[in-house]
């Protein structure tokens, strides 16, 4: 969480847990501990049937992207060097 609000200065905690619970299925922005959770269980016995996967862990949010009107309009943002200041 602490990456998420270098990447939006100027928003608060409240701020982001207010939006999560209008914009993210879970109602709630993503937690390291739920990637931890994930990793754990890819690493147990209980995963040994789960092979070349790729695991989206988003609350469900790439869930509803095709169901927004952005979604089927070309980005022009650009990812990578400099998109987090400071990282």
């Amino acid at each position: 969480m602490e990456n998420h609000f270098k990447a939006l200065q100027g928003v608060t905690e409240e701020e982001c847990y207010a939006g999560a619970k209008e914009k993210i299925p879970v109602t709630q922005p993503g937690r390291p501990q739920d990637i931890a959770k994930l990793a754990v269980f890819l690493c147990s016995e209980e995963s040994e049937f789960v092979l070349g996967q790729t695991i989206v862990a988003d609350g469900g949010t790439s869930a509803l992207m095709s169901l927004m009107t952005d979604f089927r309009t070309e980005s022009t943002a650009r990812f990578g060097i400099g998109y987090v200041p400071g990282v």
